[in-house]
């Protein structure tokens, strides 16, 4: 991946899956610059009190497939807010993305520099 080989996205998806079973972050960090690490958010983001899985969370967060991705929804925030209230900080980043989505602030157009 990182030496521009043709990588068929079948492997690099089995890749990013067994770098979140052996909980290898930095390599899921680079994995993601190839593929949509979408469905995996809420993975990193119960991990996000180690520093290179916030790193990974962030990625995925910023990687954008459709107005209002999956991680938008009403199950994904309910989870967020109470993991929230049980101390775990770092879920408040996926919030305040949401946020941003929702409200359209992310839109260079509406919002421009």
């Amino acid at each position: 991946l990182t030496r521009g080989l043709l990588v068929p996205d079948e492997l690099a998806e089995g890749l990013l899956e067994y770098c979140f079973s052996a909980h290898l972050p930095l390599l899921a960090f680079r994995v993601l610059s190839r593929i949509d690490g979408q469905r995996h958010l809420l993975t990193a983001m119960e991990r996000a009190g180690n520093i290179h899985w916030l790193r990974v969370a962030e990625k995925i967060l910023r990687q954008t497939c459709t107005d209002y991705p999956c991680w938008c929804g009403n199950e994904t925030l309910e989870y967020a807010i109470s993991q929230m209230q049980q101390g775990h900080r770092h879920f408040r980043l996926l919030l305040d993305e949401c946020l941003v989505r929702l409200r359209g602030e992310d839109n260079f157009f509406s919002y421009p520099a």
